[in-house]
């Protein structure tokens, strides 16, 4: 199972990506509410690739 990527509870995520330690992934992380992310591994993959997110402050 893949480590979700989160945002502290005063902010927003405004971008998710998955990154993959080994080739490219072909996938968008898929968003838990507003202020986090995750990402699966594709068919074949060992592991899965590592949510990453930018987070603002809320206003």
């Amino acid at each position: 199972m893949a480590k979700a990527a989160m945002c502290a509870v005063d902010e927003v995520m405004v971008s998710a990506t998955c990154m993959s330690k080994v080739g490219s992934v072909d996938e968008a992380a898929k968003t838990i509410g507003d202020n986090g992310a995750t990402c699966d591994a594709q068919s074949g993959q060992a592991d899965a690739p590592e949510a990453v997110i930018l987070c603002t402050k809320r206003q």
